[in-house]
């Protein structure tokens, strides 16, 4: 599976009542797209200050799973809940992950994905969730 270079503009924002978090960062990565699989994989700065981590993001137009460094990993399903396991450096936590749209826009020149998704712990609504990618090839 050859990987195309892309440049990817990122924003990420998460809702938690009453405050709203956002995290913007362009960066460098790799594409693919075959037999209707989507990945995409990129560096981005670690949570905590703990230093780059690699995301990688694969979508078959239904499932999206998101690992950050192999270790942590969220599956994202429109109208599934998924529990996943999520690295802290505190330790393992278990969390569920209630799939919203995932929109995906596809051309010759770019990508764009908007992905909304829940997170609970012990079912108790943590945050809501807005992932906005948008890929140009180079």
């Amino acid at each position: 599976m050859k990987k195309h270079p892309v440049k990817l503009h990122i924003t990420g924002t998460q809702f938690t009542d009453p405050d709203q978090t956002v995290s913007d960062f362009f960066v460098e990565g790799k594409m693919n797209s075959e037999n209707g699989q989507l990945y995409l994989e990129y560096p981005e700065p670690g949570e905590h200050g703990l230093g780059e981590v690699t995301t990688v993001l694969r979508y078959d137009g239904k499932l999206l799973k998101l690992e950050r460094d192999g270790e942590s990993g969220l599956l994202i399903e429109k109208g599934r809940r998924h529990i996943c396991q999520y690295h802290t450096p505190l330790g393992d936590v278990y969390i569920g992950v209630n799939g919203g749209d995932i929109k995906v826009t596809d051309s010759p020149e770019r990508l764009d994905m908007e992905i909304d998704y829940a997170i609970d712990i012990n079912t108790s609504l943590a945050s809501r969730n807005n992932i906005k990618i948008k890929a140009q090839r180079l």
